[in-house]
């Protein structure tokens, strides 16, 4: 009697190179010895029978497991990923039963089991087969000759039960190459873009400050001569003056140092008095320092900020805007 299903057992033999001694056990039930096959599932997706290397043990009591057992110089392939003991009978009927012959129960029930067996690995092949659906019952799912499908690439019709053969197979992978390069450009592309929107941002930010109206602070305090001015104009290039309260204090030299974009550092000679010195900033990128200057002012041509982006009407708007 066959009550098991199983006729195959998958050893996990990845990393080894020399099998076991004590051998490979076989968990069902063998017919003959023929119908054992071994073989090896390779990394490559490749499945080599063994036709040589090994034998089968097949104890002599019931009670014994059979097993598979490699010669001792046996070594497996580095590629190696799994071992596969399977058993197949071949589907044929030996049992001759005569008219008249007393039926052996043995005999009888060898057959069936035999069938049984046969029954039970095509069900495991078909079960590792592509399948349709069991709703469907297509009439026109037939593949062509080898002539025909020679060299070419398998498809479906518009209902998805003709098969159609795609003669341009060169052309098939053309085009899926093309798609790879065409999905590779838009990767590319979308990178671009989002570099493009920060370089957007940096310089709507730059121009957020260039088209502020400027900056005034009054700095003084009779001792120190070092002052820190914060200002948020949100660029490095600025166009800095200091005007005095009190006309004696004109000409004291300072130094200007830009610390950042919204930051600088006025360094005076020497300390000017409480609220005694205005600090007038704005955006020399875009304005340029001429025009701020009250009237009755003017500058020498080597004092005058080189860059004026402005326009006419747009320098008296931010003008404007200061006073």
């Amino acid at each position: 009697m066959l009550t098991s299903i199983a006729r195959k057992i998958i050893y996990d033999i990845k990393g080894i190179s020399k099998p076991i001694e004590s051998g490979y056990e076989i968990p069902f039930r063998i017919f003959s010895i023929s119908d054992i096959n071994v073989s090896l599932s390779l990394t490559d997706g490749t499945n080599p029978v063994l036709e040589s290397g090994w034998s089968l043990f097949v104890p002599s009591n019931e009670t014994g497991i059979p097993k598979v057992l490699f010669n001792s110089d046996y070594t497996f392939p580095e590629n190696v990923s799994k071992l596969v003991i399977e058993r197949y009978v071949p589907p044929e009927q030996a049992v001759d039963l005569r008219n008249g012959d007393m039926f052996d129960a043995e005999v009888i029930e060898e057959s069936f089991d035999k069938l049984t067996a046969i029954t039970q690995q095509l069900t495991e092949i078909a079960s590792r087969s592509f399948k349709l659906p069991v709703s469907e019952s297509p009439t026109d799912l037939v593949f062509p000759g080898p002539s025909e499908r020679a060299g070419k690439i398998i498809g479906f019709g518009d209902d998805g039960n003709e098969v159609v053969m795609y003669s341009n197979f060169e052309g098939a992978v053309e085009a899926s190459e093309e798609a790879r390069n065409t999905l590779l450009k838009i990767i590319e592309i979308q990178g671009q873009i989002t570099t493009d929107k920060e370089d957007v941002r940096d310089l709507h930010a730059q121009m957020e400050g260039m088209l502020h109206p400027g900056f005034r602070a009054t700095v003084g305090n009779g001792s120190d001569t070092e002052f820190i001015i914060e200002h948020n104009l949100n660029t490095e290039w600025t166009n800095t003056q200091v005007w005095y309260t009190d006309p004696e204090n004109e000409g004291v030299p300072y130094l200007i140092k830009e610390l950042d974009r919204n930051s600088l550092k006025i360094t005076f000679k020497s300390p000017p008095p409480v609220n005694g010195a205005e600090i007038r900033i704005i955006s020399c990128d875009r304005v340029n320092v001429v025009d701020l200057l009250p009237d009755g002012f003017s500058l020498m041509p080597d004092q005058i900020a080189p860059d004026c982006a402005l326009t006419h009407d747009e320098i008296e708007s931010v003008i404007g805007r200061i006073k």
